[in-house]
């Protein structure tokens, strides 16, 4: 009952934060401190249930990452001014091999959306899945050998920091 209960506040919180995804604060790229490519959409048409991959940096939407700023937001590709696809990946992630991939699907669900950006969000971060507000000590990183984006303990190694490259967009209404 008492988890049940945390997971309604959080589901009620996170569309009290978000009410709008369309009024993002912030656009930008997320840089690979590793490699210094930049995160993806495999395909720019890519809807539910799509991969993340590393490419080099482009000014294409399949770029874009927009959240609502802060430490704690969801993060999501603006493929248009009313297309959102948010980056997911599961609330429970295991150190099995191989590692739980970050992917994308229809932002349908805040709750399993949530990300905790670690840092000097001007600098180097680290990206933490959240299991609802809770941290489950599981970062983003770059698997360098297949390019894609994964899960792992967070250890503040290379393939696990951010850069945030702002990007300051047109108007799109």
């Amino acid at each position: 009952m008492r988890s049940l209960l945390k997971l309604v506040f959080v589901f009620v919180t996170g569309f009290a934060l978000f009410p709008n995804l369309a009024k993002a604060d912030e656009v930008f790229r997320l840089v690979s401190q590793q490699s210094g490519k930049c995160i993806s959409l495999l395909a720019a048409d890519q809807s539910d249930g799509g991969r993340l991959v590393m490419r080099d940096c482009k000014n294409f939407p399949d770029f874009f990452i927009t959240s609502k700023g802060g430490r704690v937001t969801p993060l999501h590709f603006e493929l248009n001014s009313a297309r959102f696809i948010c980056i997911f990946s599961t609330e429970t992630p295991t150190l099995a091999t191989p590692r739980d991939k970050v992917e994308v699907r229809n932002c349908g669900s805040l709750v399993s959306s949530l990300w905790n950006l670690r840092g000097d969000l001007a600098g180097v971060i680290t990206i933490e899945k959240l299991k609802g507000l809770d941290s489950t000590s599981h970062c983003m990183r770059e698997n360098d050998q297949t390019g894609e984006i994964e899960l792992d303990l967070c250890q503040n190694v290379s393939a696990q920091q951010w850069t945030r490259e702002r990007l300051t967009l047109p108007p799109t209404d």
